[in-house]
């Protein structure tokens, strides 16, 4: 994911991304970390800011890196350019919200993660090209708020 202001907001030089830098990811910006020290928040949506998107106008693709954060539990990239699919993130056990509305993914929704990370209780990813059938498990107990409108989404809404 690369950073596309022009500004001081995601890093000094448009080219860099400082804040993927090696010091401490805890003090990465719109990255938030548990007493423990691991990050548990990356939050790269803010409200529209003059004429950009989000603050960060991030391109490129979601990390499967993203997995091996044992703690992340809220991961919120909104409207920002990033495209491609929502990588297989089966592992992430701790995850309870996942925010990536109004980009460019395509694919489909996995039923893999979504059943297997089953605290995630937040779902908004409306606002992108996402097709396919919906997940039987969207209806799951944990998942109380999901948005999915404004995709390419087909067949019958699972009961």
């Amino acid at each position: 994911i690369k950073c596309n202001r022009p500004d001081r907001i995601c890093n000094s030089d448009p080219d860099e991304t400082s804040w993927l830098s090696f010091e401490d990811e805890c003090r990465w910006n719109s990255v938030g970390c548990n007493s423990a020290s691991n990050v548990a928040s990356i939050l790269f949506s803010l409200r529209e800011v003059g004429p950009y998107r989000s603050p960060y106008e991030l391109s490129g693709s979601l990390p499967h890196e993203l997995v091996l954060l044992a703690d992340l539990e809220n991961l919120s990239c909104q409207r920002n350019r990033i495209e491609g699919t929502i990588p297989e993130w089966s592992g992430m056990k701790s995850l309870r919200t996942l925010l990536i509305e109004e980009n460019e993914l395509t694919g489909s929704l996995s039923e893999t993660f979504l059943s297997e990370n089953t605290l995630l209780g937040t779902i908004h990813l409306f606002d992108n090209s996402l097709a396919g059938a919906l997940p039987n498990v969207i209806t799951a107990p944990q998942i109380k708020n999901v948005k999915l409108h404004k995709n390419s989404f087909n067949g019958t809404i699972p009961t």
